[in-house]
């Protein structure tokens, strides 16, 4: 018998251990912003605001848990992201080998109107 309450709750306890890596060095109020948001994404795998707020299944009204993410998304600036990004980068460092394996899958790419899809299959490697 699967526990599913124990699955989700491991499964937050990573997200929630992933959001304070990223957000080493920010802000609380922004750090729960952070973690409210990627919660919302994982959980109901949408980028909508309102579908986020549904995830996060606050005791308020709707609305005003999609108006404070909105808020709080208006608030981040460039030196936040900046941060986010160090901290996303140095974590993912962390995980992969020296000489990592990278595979691309351009199988989905449509182009409706295109005709010339031959530049597709180029791909530039950016080593950090």
């Amino acid at each position: 018998m699967n526990n599913f309450n124990t699955n989700l709750y491991e499964t937050k306890r990573e997200i929630i251990n992933y959001s304070n890596k990223i957000t080493e060095g920010l802000k609380k109020p922004t750090a729960k912003f952070i973690m409210d948001m990627l919660y919302g994404l994982s959980k109901n795998q949408s980028v909508m605001l309102s579908d986020i707020s549904r995830a996060l299944d606050e005791n308020i009204k709707l609305n005003y848990t999609i108006d404070r993410l909105s808020k709080n998304l208006e608030k981040i600036n460039d030196e936040q992201l900046e941060i986010i990004r160090n901290n996303y980068t140095r974590a993912v460092l962390n995980e992969i080998d020296e000489e990592p394996l990278v595979l691309l899958d351009d199988s989905e790419i449509i182009k409706k109107y295109g005709k010339n899809l031959r530049t597709y299959a180029r791909y530039e490697m950016q080593v950090l």
